[in-house]
């Protein structure tokens, strides 16, 4: 299935700015998106972003967006930061499209499944 991602974010400064945070770093951003992504129109769709934070390095974390492009810092956690992307561009995905009866169904069965009450 082909999904028409709206956030197709190439870089961490993007995600920062549509989490409207100012000078964040890449630790502000990763927590900020785990949190968003237990949302129920994201969690019952991905759960990827679990244990997301603990898979990167500390020295990543870190550092502020900004300092990214300084050195070889970018090339050196390339796959690391595009993990971090790869579920930005699907937690918001999730997020912002409109849900069909379907979908709105399948989170009734995951929250049920979960043992969580309907809101």
């Amino acid at each position: 299935m082909t999904r028409n991602i709206e956030h197709q974010f190439s870089n961490l400064s993007d995600v920062g700015e549509k989490l409207e945070l100012e000078n964040p770093t890449v630790e502000n951003v990763v927590d900020i998106l785990v949190d968003i992504g237990h949302d129920d129109r994201v969690y019952t769709f991905h759960d990827d972003f679990l244990g997301l934070k603990s898979g990167l390095p500390q020295d990543l974390l870190s550092k502020h967006i900004d300092e990214l492009e300084e050195g070889d810092f970018a090339d050196r956690y390339s796959d690391e930061i595009d993990k971090i992307l790869d579920n930005a561009n699907i937690i918001f995905y999730h997020l912002e499209r409109e849900l069909s009866e379907d979908d709105l169904e399948e989170i009734r069965e995951e929250r049920e499944r979960l043992g969580l009450e309907d809101d």
